[in-house]
């Protein structure tokens, strides 16, 4: 969708110069996931994890599902990078991905026919008519700066983000300027996943919609909640100094330290807007794009995971809290329990 949205665009604005100049090969390679002390020092480190510890199931990537008959399934939390540190799967994943029955993922963005194919090259409803200023769109300044920033760095014109629905822009801020180089080239590890279950033969389960995430945002009573998740995604595309912020956060989720990175999520939104507005703003951001879509994925779910042969991957913030996927599955007759993977604590 990213793809077809970024053509439109590009019909309609002549090309500009790359607004993201921080986002060189250089400040994006890392070599290795670690966390290094200017990132996070051990002070801020053990808050952020002290914090972390509150989360229902805070730790851990791997888990497996029993379905009240015994039925097997596996669930992993994913993360959205196509760097080759995060695309290298532990082998026991690899061994479940080929052994799968079913692939479930948020969504499959395969076009089940000709037609449907034909449908996704239009831009549809993310453009708007006319266009509306973003920084009058009650999205928070520096969230509009970094959009508009974001928007021009693909190329496209900062003047395109005031263009844009909620649903359109919230459609590019989520790629991090970091994952274009290999963009379309190189898959995010959720598409890898589902290619490596394709090649083994398992169907592929789509847990929403293609379109679903950015017609929600773009419906009028979730006004509130679609400016707290462009809030969210800005925050998520703003300069950073220097490759270690990647690094760190690659090392937190090598370390199936979700709840951490989730935390540490808080502690950058509340930078970048204050203690109060990020309170709320994840309150709702979190509230729409986990809360409400989990218990639309279980639903959607079940049926499979009732007859086993499931791997489930959705991106890790999904899982964790407690209206993550392992406490619905839970409160569904699941039985899950987490399998702990090189580098992660064992309990």
């Amino acid at each position: 969708m990213l793809i077809r949205l970024a053509l439109s665009l590009l019909a309609l604005w002549p090309a500009c110069a790359q607004a993201q100049s921080w986002a060189t090969r250089a400040a994006c390679s890392v070599q290795a996931a670690r966390v290094a002390p200017h990132v996070l020092d051990e002070t801020r480190l053990t808050a952020l994890r002290s914090r972390a510890a509150a989360i229902p199931n805070s730790e851990g990537r791997f888990w497996r599902i029993q379905s009240p008959d015994g039925a097997v399934s596996h669930l992993w939390g994913s993360y959205a990078s196509n760097h080759p540190l995060i695309l290298a799967l532990p082998p026991i994943v690899e061994d479940r991905i080929s052994a799968a029955r079913v692939i479930a993922v948020d969504s499959d963005f395969t076009a089940p026919s000709r037609a449907a194919f034909e449908r996704r090259l239009s831009p549809g409803l993310l453009i708007r008519n006319t266009p509306v200023p973003l920084s009058e769109s009650g999205v928070h300044p520096r969230a509009a700066a970094w959009a508009r920033s974001r928007i021009e760095g693909l190329g496209l014109g900062a003047e395109a983000a005031d263009w844009l629905t909620h649903g359109g822009l919230a459609e590019l801020l989520m790629r991090h300027p970091c994952e274009d180089f290999a963009a379309g080239v190189i898959p995010v590890q959720t598409q890898r996943i589902q290619t490596l279950g394709l090649i083994g033969g398992a169907e592929v389960l789509s847990l929403e919609p293609p379109e679903a995430l950015s017609a929600a945002l773009d419906a009028p009573e979730q006004e509130e909640a679609a400016r707290a998740v462009l809030n969210l995604l800005a925050a998520q595309v703003q300069p950073q100094p220097d490759a270690a912020f990647r690094a760190a956060r690659f090392a937190l989720y090598q370390a199936g330290a979700i709840g951490t990175l989730m935390e540490w999520e808080h502690v950058t939104l509340a930078q970048a807007y204050g203690a109060a507005q990020a309170r709320g703003d994840l309150a709702l951001a979190r509230g729409f794009l986990l809360g409400q879509r989990n218990a639309a994925f279980v639903k959607r779910a079940l049926p499979d995971l009732r007859k086993g042969g499931v791997f489930l991957s959705l991106e890790a913030f999904h899982l964790p809290g407690e209206t993550g996927m392992i406490e619905l599955l839970r409160q569904n007759g699941f039985t899950i329990s987490r399998i702990p993977l090189t580098g992660e604590p064992a309990s």
